[in-house]
Order: C-alpha cells, then structure tokens, then sequence
C-alpha cells in the first residue's frame, strides 16, 4: 500500500506571506527545497497564473492578489510520489515527517489543505500464483449485486485518460443504478485484454478503481520484474474532506503498518464483497478471497468531526454563493419558472428542508448579540488548528502539534534573499 496521488496547498492566513514566502515555506516543510531549481515553467490556466514542473511533481502558483483564496498548491502523480518517496529516503526521513511538517505550518498562522489523495494496494502475482483480486470474479459478483457498498451510483461512461489513446475502448452496458461501471481495453500490439473498474462518481468524497496494472505497464512500455505473471491494483481516491481525514490519518499513525491497517478498514467499509447466502447483502458472509486480500484490518472510518452549525445561514450563504447568478437568469428568461420552482419545493418532504425552517426559527428568536454570533460562527472559515482538529479524535492532538511545529520551525526562518521561484 503507498500514497500513490496528492494535492496539498498552501495559504498565507494570517502570516503576511507573499507568493516567493509562501512557495519557500512549502518547500522547506516538505523539505524538497533543493528541487527549487529543477522546476520548470510549464504553462499557465485558468486557475493558476504559474504551473511549474519537475519529477512528475507540479508546483501551481495563483496571481498575488489571489494568493490568500487559493494558496500555492503542491501536485505529485503516481510517478512524481515515487520521486518523493525516493528523494526523501536518500536524505534518511519520510514522508510521514514531510508532510507532518507540512501540516504543522499551521501554527505559523498558515493555511494548510490537502483536498486530494490516493491510497494504492498493489496484488503482484509470479509465476503459477493466482490472484486474489481476480478482475472477472470481481466483476461477476458486481453484477449478481453480491456487495455492500458505500456508493449511490456511478458513471456509466467512463474512459480512461491514460489508456485511450492506445486501448480499444468499450464500455459494457450496465445497469446505471448500480454503482459501478467497467471498461474492457484491448492492447492493439499484444491483444491483451485489461478491464478496469469504476466504484461510485469521481466528483464525490471517495471514488475506487480496481484495475490491471500489469497491462497498463506493457502498453505504455515500462519495464515490468521478471517472472511477473499478474499485478492488480485497487485503488481509492479521496476528495475535500475525505482526503483530508485520510491525510491527517496518515500522519497520526505511528508507523505504515498502522496505516495500512486502518486503511483496509477503509475499504472495508466502502466495499465488501459478499456469497449470497441470506437473503439480504448486508447480512451474507463476506467473500473469503477479499478478506485475505485486505489482510488484518481495524474497523476503521473516515474521520470528519462537522461542527454544529445553523443550516439555515449555511444554505443562505451557500445559495448567495453558487446558485444566485444561474437562479436570476433563469427566472429573467421566464419569470414563471420560480413560481414552477417553488411550487415543487413546496411539495417536496426532506428533512433538510424541515432542518432549515427549525434553525431559522432559533435564529429569530435569539437576542441580536447572540443571532450576530450565530451569523459569524456559521459563515467563518475553520483556522488551520480548528480545521486539522476536525479530523482527529485524539484528546492530545493540539499538544503533539505543537511538538512538532516546535521540532520543525525553531532554527529555520525565512530568508528573503534566497532566490525563488
């Protein structure tokens, strides 16, 4: 198992950081300083007005008056982690310690995020091993609906970045209501058939991909180990809060066999593949073959402690936000639409809806101190220690925090004469 995806950013907060400050102290946590100078400006887009590159690592660096929105963002691929992991192992650390320094900045005053990571599990067969993670065994339970999954549903269209260009790709038709989708891919040199599968929606917190590694290496060339017969890869990627519980697990954790404990809890509790021996999935015998690939595994759950807030001010701010722009132009071409809008909101029974109306109620009938309160607590951004605190249950973590934000930044400081980026 091994981080195998990341996206890390950085925001000046309350520091008074500039751009070159902030790229400095973000490389200094992840103590890749010496990669400065290899990064090498590689375009611009509509989000970052700088996009470095170098070992597969991307550094991403917003214009100075967005600087405190967006931050100075980190990115490494599968192939830019295997850099990381490589070069922080020649200097004796890991990269545990990196990104516990990373993390640790938010003492400083500093904003630190990570809204993408994803945890890879290797299954590398040789010789006359068979495979636990057997595609077609996977796939077939999937369509018999032998599993209990975490996902609603998925995208029936799925094609694969990495593989189209060379693979013949087609996707199955399957049922859209389950949630996942498979692509067969045929190598055109070798007719190898690899087969990929999609758990639940890529733009959602957890999104899985279970697919064959070893004939996604032969197309693209790599050179694989000797006597290699079969390697399947499942796969989990994690986004916005998600990621970050994962990534403040990862660095909670002691050790990497605690992580991968915890991390096969995980999927456990994402997807567990069942013999339909009752008549209902969630109380049939997990299947034997993938209880042994997840080894030993803690009951683990993604931790994510929301703090109590109205949802009526939070809905407000959200509508403000996201919808009004979309919402006066529909209504502008047909101002009948929202009365059709509201009419169906009327009728509709959700307990969101009933949860706005209650907390709207206390809101009126707090005094103005306490609804201005209210008002701010609900709209504020979570500081950098209330955000990571979010996602530990340990009683002690704002103390370890402090260990080693005072390990990591007692002797370094900032020196503005040193040449940035």
């Amino acid at each position: 198992m091994k981080i195998d995806y990341l996206t890390i950013t950085l925001k000046p907060g309350s520091t008074g950081w500039n751009r070159d400050e902030c790229v400095h102290r973000l490389l200094n946590t992840l103590m890749i300083e010496e990669w400065q100078q290899s990064f090498k400006l590689l375009r611009s887009d509509k989000y970052y007005e700088s996009v470095y590159g170098a070992a597969d690592c991307y550094l991403k660096i917003p214009t100075e008056e967005r600087l405190s929105k967006q931050g100075v963002c980190f990115e490494a691929t599968g192939q830019g982690m295997d850099s990381l992991y490589a070069f922080l192992d020649s200097k004796n650390t890991d990269l545990r310690t990196a990104l516990n320094r990373f993390r640790s900045a938010c003492r400083l005053g500093a904003v630190t995020r990570c809204s993408r990571i994803d945890i890879a599990i290797d299954e590398k067969c040789y010789g006359d091993d068979q495979p636990l993670l057997d595609l077609e065994i996977i796939s077939d339970t999937l369509k018999k609906r032998a599993f209990v999954s975490r996902f609603r549903r998925s995208e029936p269209e799925v094609h694969s970045e990495e593989l189209q260009s060379i693979f013949l790709v087609d996707p199955q038709k399957i049922d859209p209501k389950l949630p996942f989708s498979e692509i067969l891919s045929q190598n055109i040199s070798t007719g190898r058939i690899g087969r990929t599968i999609y758990l639940g929606k890529r733009t959602s917190g957890s999104y899985v991909r279970i697919y064959d590694k070893l004939a996604e290496q032969e197309v693209h060339g790599h050179k694989v180990e000797e006597g290699l017969t079969a390697w399947n890869r499942f796969e989990m990627e994690f986004h916005k809060n998600n990621a970050a519980s994962v990534f403040a697990l990862y660095c909670d954790c002691e050790t990497d066999e605690q992580f991968v404990q915890c991390m096969s809890g995980v999927a456990y509790n994402l997807i567990r593949f069942v013999d339909m021996d009752r008549t209902r999935s969630y109380n049939a015998t997990v299947c034997k073959w993938w209880l042994d690939f997840l080894g030993k595994f803690s009951e683990q759950k993604l931790i994510i402690n929301k703090l109590p807030r109205n949802q009526y001010i939070r809905t407000r701010n959200y509508l403000n936000k996201a919808i009004a722009a979309a919402l006066f132009a529909v209504v502008q071409c047909d101002p009948e639409n929202l009365y059709t809008i509201l009419a169906e909101g009327a009728k509709s029974a959700s307990n969101t809806k009933m949860n706005i109306i209650n907390d709207h109620k206390k809101l009126q009938n707090l005094p103005p101190g306490e609804a201005w309160v209210e008002v701010e607590e609900s709209s504020r951004e979570l500081t950098g220690l209330e955000y990571w605190r979010s996602f530990s249950i340990d009683p002690d973590f704002d103390k370890k925090l402090q260990e080693i934000y005072n390990r990591v930044f007692s002797i370094k400081t900032y020196d503005p004469n040193k040449n940035c980026l």
